[in-house]
C-alpha cells in the first residue's frame, strides 16, 4: 500500500510598507472565496417589500495552510509562520517624536492557480485576522537544558483577507450594437477573475 503524499502550494506574502516578503511551500487545507452584497433598505408604509439601493460588493478570502515537516528548511518555514503576525500591525514615523501612524498593514498575496494576481504582483489585501496553530507536532528545542522547552515541526497557518482591487470589477456595456456585456474594464480581465461575456438577446 503506498502512502498518500499531500501537494503542496507555493505561497507568497509581502508587505507593502516595508517591503518584507514571506514565502511558504505548504498544504493548502482550505481556500474559500465568499462574496456579499450590501444594500441600504429603506421601509415603507404599505409597501410590503423595502426600497433597496446598491451600495456594493464585497469579497473576503480564506485559507488554511500546513507548513512545515522534518529537515532544517521546514523548521525554517515553520519560524516565518509563527513570526507572520506582526503583518497585523502598522508602521510608525519616529520624526515627530511620538506614534504615528504612516502606512497601514497591508500586504500583496499570490499562491499560484488560486490568488490570482497580474505580472506576479500580488493580490491587495488587508488581512482581517491571522492566526497561527503549533498543535500538530513537536520536538524539543535545540540548544537548552530545559526539558521541557519545544518547538513546533509544524503549524497550521489561517487567514482571512479583505481583498482591495485596484481595479473597478462589474459589467460593462458594449459600445457597439452586439449587446454583449464584459467583465471588468480592459485592464482587469484575469487580474481578479477570467474575462466572461455575454450576449443578450
Amino acid at each position: 500500500m503506498t502512502e498518500k503524499t499531500e501537494k503542496t502550494t507555493d505561497f507568497k506574502i509581502k508587505h507593502v510598507a516595508t517591503g518584507y516578503e514571506y514565502r511558504f511551500n505548504g498544504v493548502l487545507r482550505v481556500f474559500s472565496e465568499s462574496f456579499t452584497s450590501d444594500w441600504n433598505e429603506e421601509s415603507v408604509f404599505g409597501r410590503m417589500d423595502p426600497i433597496l439601493a446598491f451600495k456594493g460588493t464585497r469579497r473576503t478570502l480564506s485559507l488554511e495552510l500546513l507548513i512545515g515537516g522534518s529537515g532544517v528548511k521546514a523548521a525554517g518555514l515553520v519560524k516565518q509562520a509563527e513570526s507572520l503576525p506582526v503583518l497585523m500591525y502598522p508602521t510608525y514615523s519616529d520624526k515627530s517624536g511620538a506614534l504615528s501612524i504612516k502606512d497601514p498593514p497591508l500586504v500583496r498575496i499570490f499562491a499560484e492557480g488560486f490568488i490570482l494576481a497580474k505580472d506576479n504582483v500580488g493580490l491587495l489585501c488587508a488581512i482581517k485576522n491571522i492566526s497561527v496553530d503549533r498543535g500538530e507536532s513537536f520536538h524539543e528545542s535545540a540548544g537548552t537544558t530545559r526539558p521541557s522547552t519545544l518547538e513546533a515541526n509544524k503549524v497550521i497557518l489561517k487567514m482571512d483577507l479583505i481583498p482591495l482591487h485596484e481595479y473597478d470589477i462589474g459589467w460593462i456595456e458594449s459600445t457597439d450594437s452586439d449587446g454583449n456585456h464584459s467583465f471588468g474594464p480592459s485592464a482587469a480581465p484575469d487580474y481578479y477573475f477570467s474575462n466572461r461575456k455575454i450576449k443578450t438577446e
